[in-house]
């Protein structure tokens, strides 16, 4: 989830979007992306919209983001792992702080706090592969910096136990460091 191949001025904006071809595609091999995104309304610094196409898992690790966002699945679906008050890892299928469902309306609209922490997991098909998802996200302002949080542990080897996690920028994380685990 780190490298990023277009990110278009607002002047190129609709002439991108109207070729069909995503403004960004987010991933380190683009033939094989993490994420395609379209910018439904030219990039600015109060509120943004995006749509999304996810095309594989979130990295491993937990991560937030820089800004309080509202989503809503499109078409498909995906698993959301969170975090417990006790470090415990949760599996939410797209439901959570706020979902609205209605007979009349079946799709799932969720709201994040910038401080969420989360990790996007898509559906296995039979053969192994996994179910593209796509989303309109709606994101507030930049409110902080986002990133991933890795697992710290006390103890070596057979008495290594969790002991809580450390907050690791993006730009590091993706930068190929991930949790710290490759010198």
């Amino acid at each position: 989830m780190s490298a990023t191949s277009y990110r278009p001025s607002n002047r190129a904006w609709l002439s991108r979007l109207l070729s069909r071809q995503p403004h960004q595609t987010i991933g380190e091999d683009p033939n094989d992306p993490y994420l395609l995104r379209w910018y439904v309304i030219p990039r600015n610094r109060f509120i943004n919209v995006y749509l999304h196409k996810f095309m594989r898992d979130d990295a491993d690790t937990l991560h937030d983001h820089p800004w309080w966002f509202v989503s809503l699945i499109l078409r498909g679906g995906y698993i959301e792992h969170t975090e417990s008050p006790d470090r415990k890892m949760v599996l939410r299928c797209r439901t959570s702080i706020f979902d609205v469902r209605s007979p009349w309306w079946r799709r799932c609209i969720a709201f994040r706090p910038a401080t969420w922490r989360h990790q996007v997991v898509l559906p296995h098909t039979p053969d192994g592969g996994r179910v593209p998802c796509w989303t309109l996200i709606i994101t507030g302002r930049n409110t902080r910096t986002w990133g991933f949080w890795c697992p710290t542990y006390s103890g070596l080897y057979t008495n290594r136990r969790r002991v809580g996690e450390r907050f690791v920028p993006w730009q590091q994380f993706t930068s190929g460091a991930g949790c710290g685990e490759v010198a």
